[in-house]
């Protein structure tokens, strides 16, 4: 069985932890594989069913009782649910974090257009991407980690639930300054910037027919840009980094 890891991802402990998960909750579904094409129903199973249950995809579907439920629910024992669930939580929390390094690729290859605003906007969209996925890591971080802290307390087993919550404290400290930037309200206003707002009156005034060497306009915009490349990338190394100590702890204490 192949193991699809993001090769931008250079997290040693990360990579064996996230592995090891992989092969376990595949192990899992293959055991539980008849039982599911039993419960799907036919116009799931005709509709390349490996693929979808290769993706640990946790999809309502309604079975053949004609209710609809969750296939986990249908089919695992509580152990084995338990063990899909929290691996989940890390497989969509790894997600998240591949989509901060896709973020800094797009925006490294966004280049100039017709219009000024719209470098400004292109400018604007990528940074708030940024933020907001971010964002997306964090309640992700928290789900994951909220889950493994349920399986030790459940066997009382302390020692390991200090190191999770010690673990969680740490990375969401760090990620808190992101977060700031972004805004906890973002849902009441944008976030602002003053880069990106004298940026915005530059464009502005461009397109209203003010004469500005061309020359100079793109070495503007491409300041802002490397401003905001570096510090996104200084970030995602700092979190790669953070999250493949915690792993690494994880290991030696056997937290799984």
């Amino acid at each position: 069985m192949q193991v699809r890891w993001d090769k931008r991802i250079k997290a040693k402990h990360f990579r064996q932890f996230y592995i090891q998960k992989y092969k376990e909750t595949s192990k899992v579904i293959s055991k539980y594989r008849k039982e599911i094409q039993k419960t799907l129903p036919r116009t799931i199973e005709d509709f390349d069913f490996y693929k979808m249950i290769e993706s640990f995809d946790n999809s309502n579907v309604s079975s053949r009782d004609g209710t609809f439920k969750n296939l986990w629910e249908i089919i695992l024992s509580p152990k084995d649910k338990n063990i899909v669930d929290v691996n989940d939580a890390l497989f969509q929390l790894t997600s998240s974090v591949e989509k901060l390094l896709d973020i800094v690729e797009y925006f490294v290859s966004s280049g100039f257009h017709n219009e000024a605003m719209s470098d400004y906007k292109l400018i604007r969209y990528h940074i708030e991407n940024y933020l907001n996925q971010n964002y997306i890591v964090q309640q992700r971080l928290k789900r994951y980690f909220d889950s493994l802290k349920k399986r030790y307390k459940s066997n009382n087993e302390l020692k390991k639930v200090g190191i999770i919550d010690k673990s969680y404290n740490s990375l969401n400290q760090k990620m808190s300054g992101f977060i700031r930037k972004r805004g906890y309200h973002v849902h009441d206003q944008d976030f602002r910037d003053f880069l990106l707002f004298g940026l915005m009156n530059i464009c502005s005034a461009i397109d209203t027919g003010m004469k500005v060497d061309k020359i100079t306009y793109r070495s503007s915009v491409n300041t802002i840009k490397k401003i905001w490349l570096l510090e996104m990338s200084i970030y995602n190394n700092d979190l790669i980094t953070s999250l493949d100590n915690v792993f690494k702890t994880f290991i030696e204490y056997g937290i799984q």
